[in-house]
């Protein structure tokens, strides 16, 4: 069992929902150090301006024992403020995040093993930063991302 992201920190916060599925259930920390009070500009800043918040995982029931364990965690995997999504077709659960190297993303995380199975790089362009919305796939496996500057179809073929 891996090591969870509460044990890496004394305390962290979720502003998203938390995706359940199974006995699975996967939490993102939303916890900022820095930002800017205004919620608005925050959610614009977070990521290339200040420093965005680091910890995805999967915690998991262990019915016998009537308590919870981390099934994995990922502390380099940024989740900024798009609410993620799971898809059971690919059995993987989506996060939209920043980097200094690449930019705006949406990354793939497989539910079982928390290994990445894709990546969309959006780059430095702040129309990749999702600001709150929800991701969505299309029956056509095409992902409809709503960004800041507006909802768009992106082909995931």
């Amino acid at each position: 069992m891996s090591a969870g992201i509460s044990e890496q920190r004394p305390w962290l916060q979720s502003e998203q929902t938390i995706i359940v599925s199974g006995y699975g259930a996967f939490v993102v920390n939303n916890l900022i150090e820095e930002g800017h009070p205004d919620r608005i500009i925050d959610v614009m800043t977070v990521g290339p301006v200040h420093s965005p918040p680091r910890g995805v995982e999967k915690i998991v029931w262990k019915d016998k024992e009537n308590r919870f364990y981390s099934a994995w965690a990922r502390g380099d995997m940024v989740s900024v403020s798009m609410v993620p999504v799971m898809s059971t077709g690919a059995n993987a659960v989506f996060v939209n995040g920043y980097s200094k190297a690449d930019g705006w993303e949406v990354t793939g995380l497989d539910w079982d093993t928390g290994r990445t199975v894709s990546r969309t790089i959006f780059g430095q362009n702040n129309k990749g930063n999702g600001a709150y919305a929800i991701l969505q796939f299309l029956e056509s496996c095409d992902m409809l991302f709503n960004s800041v500057v507006g909802p768009y179809r992106i082909p995931m073929r």
